[in-house]
């Protein structure tokens, strides 16, 4: 089961009540798909690019890390705020796809 972080106990309750998917920090992924089983989706926020302003977040990743053991990824400043928003966003989903 579910056992430590509350990304990891906000999954089980998720999974508890027929929630399909949560979210977590950063690396924690992988223990909710351990714990939640692989048909779980795993959401990672705070996502940012490797050469980017990290802005207010403590932690983040990058799109291409994130793809490991996330499903979906929460970006946010780095697209909105970016000069071209549209090219932003093409790169982000390069990355996290690996292409």
């Amino acid at each position: 089961g579910v056992s430590s972080g509350f990304g990891l106990a906000a999954a089980g309750i998720a999974l508890g009540i027929g929630v399909a998917a949560a979210g977590g920090s950063m690396g924690q992924g992988a223990a909710i798909k351990a714990a939640c089983g692989e048909k779980f989706m795993a959401v990672t926020p705070g996502v940012r690019f490797a050469d980017g302003d990290v802005g207010d977040q403590v932690r983040i990743m990058t799109p291409e890390k994130a793809k490991a053991a996330s499903d979906y990824i929460v970006v946010g400043r780095p697209i909105t705020a970016a000069e071209n928003p549209v090219e932003a966003y093409n790169r982000c989903v390069r990355e996290f796809l690996g292409e």
